[in-house]
């Protein structure tokens, strides 16, 4: 829904190369006048290893592409997040946060557009 109150219309299920990875998969790539690759976390349980995994392929994406903006949306209802896993998801994220914080994702939908 916030997609579509924006007037945006992302790539969905696109790739990205990174600097040693050929092909980050990412959910949504959205090409405005600034470049944001969101990747939803699905998984139920800990997400340790996910993170861990996705810290990895984000920093390789930054190292090839510093311009594009990285995106992570979580459920914490359904998933154990340790202040770790918390941390990375921090760290290499430009925005990384729950689903239900809206203001945040549609303050970083409208930068898009004003980039």
């Amino acid at each position: 829904r916030a997609f579509k109150a924006k007037h945006l219309q992302p790539k969905e299920n696109a790739f990205l190369s990174g600097k040693i990875v050929d092909r980050i998969p990412v959910d949504f790539l959205f090409e405005e006048n600034r470049v944001l690759a969101m990747k939803s976390i699905d998984i139920h349980g800990r997400v340790r290893d996910h993170v861990e995994q996705w810290g990895w392929r984000w920093m390789d994406l930054h190292n090839q592409n510093p311009d594009v903006l990285r995106a992570m949306i979580y459920n914490p209802d359904q998933q154990d997040w340790d202040d770790t896993s918390l941390k990375i998801g921090r760290e290499v994220c430009d925005l990384f946060c729950p689903y239900y914080e809206t203001d945040q994702i549609n303050d970083t939908l409208t930068a898009l557009r004003a980039a």
